[in-house]
């Protein structure tokens, strides 16, 4: 009896071990997922016509959503991308090291959508535009229409 308390005690010992050492550490800080996302440089490459199987590759990834607007016969396809930054020590500000920026990061925090418009029948890409040109584009237009009055007053007068 007293050996086979012995060896359920060195079973169970070995089991706990191998079970703690098959346990992988967990880190309480989330992971940029670089699938998820595209950057800036893959949405310059993008060009009108495109397919919508070519838009996926030259992104690298799959759309995030997808929208349908029947009226005008339009798809529209956004997807997540992230901005980069480089990142310098401020002991190495001053140096040559700090103009060839380090190793470039992205902003966990930051999420940005890229929205492309496709023609619904034939799936090639008509126009594409991000969330902060759309917000920027805001002020252009109310900028325009401020303008617009002045301008027309401007070619009213005619050069003597």
């Amino acid at each position: 009896m007293k050996t086979f308390l012995k060896f359920g005690y060195l079973t169970s010992v070995c089991c706990v071990v191998v079970s703690c050492s098959m346990l992988k550490p967990t880190s309480s800080v989330a992971q940029y997922n670089e699938f998820y996302y595209t950057n800036m440089d893959n949405i310059y490459m993008l060009e009108k016509g495109m397919s919508y199987e070519r838009v996926n590759d030259v992104l690298g990834i799959k759309p995030h959503d997808i929208y349908v607007d029947y009226n005008n016969g339009k798809k529209i396809l956004t997807y997540l991308y992230k901005n980069t930054y480089q990142e310098v020590a401020s002991n190495e500000l001053l140096n040559e090291v700090a103009l060839s920026g380090g190793s470039p990061k992205y902003d966990p925090k930051e999420d940005h959508t890229l929205f492309c418009i496709f023609d619904e029948n034939t799936n090639l890409l008509e126009s594409y535009i991000t969330d902060l040109g759309r917000k920027s584009g805001k002020d252009v237009l109310k900028m325009r229409r401020s303008l617009n009055p002045i301008v027309k007053i401007l070619r009213s007068l005619k050069p003597k």
